[in-house]
């Protein structure tokens, strides 16, 4: 009986330090993330968030706009260049040079005009993306304080994960609850 009573504890201690170590890894694996360590998609956030898609739009507005007075333009150049043409005959030389020279002047600030309005659409595509990405950081930030993150890795650098590291979801709720949309200027 004492035998048995002896085997019983040798079991039990034995057991316990195995024991405490599963629960105290469960218990990490449980909330999001294991050890600390959680996976965002931020592309997936930048896509599906409220203000990654309102940006999107108003991208898609303003390039289709830009495309539309590009073709504009070309059209009216078109014309003239053409017109000029079908005048050659009526016009000595140098009244034709002179009309020429003016015409490549207008070409050349009209190309001059719409670079100049490509820069600065790129460049207000480029401040609306990256202010979209500073919420997206600041959310993720937010979120691994309150949880006690300690690593936060992005989608796009891990090959697998598992759904229970993968915090993408919380991230887009917290986005979509902060800023609802970005304005490109």
């Amino acid at each position: 009986m004492k035998l048995r009573h002896h085997l019983l504890l040798l079991i039990v201690f034995c057991a316990f330090p195995f024991l405490t170590s599963l629960a105290t890894a469960q218990e990490t694996s449980t909330s999001k993330g294991i050890n600390g360590i959680v996976v965002v998609d931020i592309q997936q956030v930048e896509a599906k968030s409220t203000a990654g898609q309102s940006l999107q739009q108003q991208l898609k507005s303003k390039r289709e706009t830009f495309q539309k007075d590009v073709a504009a333009k070309e059209k009216a150049l078109r014309a003239e260049q053409e017109k000029l043409i079908a005048q050659k005959g009526d016009m000595d030389a140098e009244e034709f040079k002179q009309k020429a020279t003016s015409f490549e002047k207008q070409l050349i600030n009209s190309q001059k005009e719409l670079q100049k309005k490509r820069v600065e659409f790129d460049k207000s595509a480029g401040e609306a993306l990256s202010k979209l990405r500073s919420e997206i950081v600041k959310a993720v930030g937010n979120l691994a304080t309150e949880n006690d993150y300690k690593l936060v890795i992005t989608r796009q650098d891990v090959v697998i994960v598992e759904k229970t590291v993968d915090i993408t979801a919380d991230v887009l709720e917290r986005v979509n609850k902060d800023v609802d949309k970005i304005t490109i200027k």
